[in-house]
């Protein structure tokens, strides 16, 4: 090993490096990450990469000389001599639990919890990683179990790797934060560092000097609350970058700092690193009990929504308590958590909105998010006039529902304005996009959305929000237990058998829903193999899509709508069986009347009236 301290003319940088093993680094006794860092939070793709590296030495035993090259390792002596960890703990995490997966492994052993959650430590043999931030215990344990399943029996052993594995090290002693930021962001040119939420955070501590150990211990007690509700709730996806963006709300209303469409569209991280020296003469505006509050509110909001459950459908405002999660279909994400500021204000910033405040600040949300995916309809070189308007709106002292409908809707604009037509053109935009080719919109997945709904809402005995809220609002790449996976847009009735007369209703809301991937895809290919000439629509629907419940034992080898979870998916069938088992165009067009009705009622209670009813 080469060991190095640099040194200029004028003595010790006060940085040494040298060239490190894995068994080096689990010979010392306590690794430390500090209290600024974030969470362990790897995926599997990242630990593929690892344990890649892993197989390949033991694969290779004939090559003792060849080594692994992990990277760089960036450690700093604190005050209390403790050995802190400022970049490299995903992969020296990673590393433990692998080690501690292949001892088990070989021991034959079931699987354990890998983590002393109380302690917050993790130990392999007499080395440990203290973890002063904050943990998301369910993320270790994770880990841990898809390493095992990864190295399914494997004869790996320890000593097969901890020496051929190597990093470069770079050790500080008693060295600033913000030094030790800098050396970071400089070996991690190619990241974005300042994306971070944890950045926010350390920037925001550092405000209050001498109190900013104190004010970042609350703040990573905020943030622990937020990870153990997602834990507790599944179906809530909160995070703390969404206590960054309430605040920056705060800061926008309250300070007047960054206030205009550039603040509203910035991300909140990049928004506080750039404005925090403009608000260090104002941090009593914005103490750490503020943003407590803040946090407080959002905690509770969401508790309060996901509490609803079946009561949802019980009521005629169903469509509020989606509120926010519609905002990010609207196409307008910045303004996701619009909502959590709303009922912050409304409830007098006391951090424990009621029900009935919650409400309110719901029903405000919708009638914004209705505004913002009209006016998508005008394309994005709108954008700068949308944020105006919202902060026109809401950035004022008062915040009154009845005044921002009419705000919102056209109601205060002159009729013979360039503004009022431009409104206009945005409606019929809107309108156009739902009652003829919704597919080609980009407003589809809004209206589909809308859709599914409907769905819900007409089979709401069997309807809970868990059922709105995970397969619509957390679709995708999620890996929280209970998320489903992703869905596609499907076509009812196939293109193979649409007609040039008939094209544009191969498009509309009435022959659109959603179906998930895997089942999409196979049916798609199935529909591939055969001729067109062979099929009607009655027999496309009847072999490939909704076969007879009796027949399907006899189709256990492939997909068919009935294997859906989908409220949408269950009411075509419903309705497909209700009529004789027939599907045709008149089914669709009857469907889409049902949906542009629907859609058009539930912005006319806002005061949009889009003429959908004509």
């Amino acid at each position: 090993m080469n060991n190095k301290k640099d040194e200029g003319q004028n003595g010790n940088y006060g940085i040494e490096s040298n060239t490190i093993l894995l068994k080096n680094i689990l010979e010392e006794s306590v690794y430390v990450i500090p209290a600024y860092q974030r969470p362990y939070e790897w995926k599997y793709s990242q630990i593929d990469k690892v344990l890649e590296e892993i197989f390949s030495l033991a694969d290779n035993q004939a090559s003792k000389e060849e080594y692994a090259f992990l990277g760089s390792l960036q450690f700093n002596i604190n005050e209390n001599e403790e050995k802190e960890i400022i970049d490299g703990q995903q992969r020296l995490t990673t590393l433990f639990l692998i080690i501690e997966a292949i001892k088990n492994t070989n021991n034959s052993e079931q699987e354990k919890i890998v983590i002393d959650e109380n302690k917050k430590e993790l130990c392999i043999g007499n080395c440990t990683i203290r973890y002063k931030n904050n943990i998301k215990s369910d993320k270790f344990q994770e880990n841990y179990k898809y390493i095992c399943s990864k190295l399914n029996n494997k004869k790996i052993f320890v000593d097969d790797f901890i020496e051929r594995i190597i990093f470069v090290q770079i050790i500080t002693e008693k060295t600033s934060l913000e030094r030790m930021l800098r050396i970071f962001t400089t070996m991690n040119m190619e990241g974005l560092p300042l994306q971070s939420e944890d950045v926010f955070k350390t920037k925001y501590a550092d405000l209050f000097n001498k109190d900013s150990e104190k004010v970042l211990e609350i703040l990573n007690n905020k943030y622990q609350e937020i990870y153990n509700y997602n834990n507790e709730s599944r179906n809530t996806e909160l995070s703390e970058y969404d206590l960054a963006d309430v605040f920056k709300f705060f800061i926008m209303r309250e300070l007047e700092v960054g206030k205009g469409p550039t603040g509203m569209k910035q991300n909140a991280i990049s928004f506080f690193v750039e404005k925090m020296d403009s608000l260090k003469e104002k941090k009593e505006y914005i103490s750490v009990n503020r943003v407590k509050e803040i946090a407080d509110t959002i905690l509770v909001t969401q508790k309060i929504i996901d509490n609803q459950n079946d009561k949802i459908f019980e009521s005629d405002d169903q469509l509020i308590w989606f509120a926010r999660e519609f905002m990010w279909e609207s196409r307008y994400g910045q303004l996701n958590n619009i909502e959590y500021f709303i009922t912050y204000v409304i409830s007098k910033e006391k951090g424990n909105p009621t029900i009935d405040e919650v409400k309110e600040a719901l029903k405000i949300t919708e009638i914004i998010w209705q505004y913002c995916s009209i006016c998508r309809a005008g394309k994005s070189r709108i954008v700068n006039q949308v944020f105006e308007k919202i902060i026109e709106v809401l950035m004022n002292s008062d915040i009154d529902k009845e005044k921002i409908k009419k705000e919102l809707n056209g109601g205060n604009l002159n009729k013979k304005s360039k503004e009022y037509q431009d409104y206009q053109y945005y409606v019929n935009e809107y309108k156009k996009s739902i009652t003829e080719k919704c597919f080609g919109s980009d407003l589809r997945n809004l209206e589909i959305d809308l859709s599914y709904m409907q769905d819900c809402l007409l089979s709401k005995e069997k309807c809970t929000i868990g059922d709105v809220k995970k397969n619509l609002f957390y679709r995708g790449n999620y890996s929280n237990v209970g998320k489903d996976k992703r869905l596609d847009i499907e076509h009812i009735i196939s293109h193979t058998f649409i007609e040039d007369k008939d094209a544009v209703l191969i498009d509309s809301i009435g022959n659109l829903m959603y179906l998930e991937a895997s089942i999409n895809r196979n049916l798609g290919n199935r529909l591939k193999n055969h001729l067109k000439e062979d099929f009607t629509f009655k027999e496309d629907i009847n072999i490939l899509k909704i076969p007879k419940e009796d027949e399907m034992e006899e189709r256990t080898s492939y997909d068919s709508y009935r294997k859906s979870k989908l409220k949408c998916v269950e009411k075509v069938i419903e309705d497909y069986e209700n009529n004789s088992r027939e599907w045709d165009l008149d089914m669709c067009k009857k469907r889409a009347k049902e949906k542009i009705l629907f859609v058009g009622e539930i912005y006319k209670n806002n005061g949009f009236d889009l003429g959908l009813d004509n």
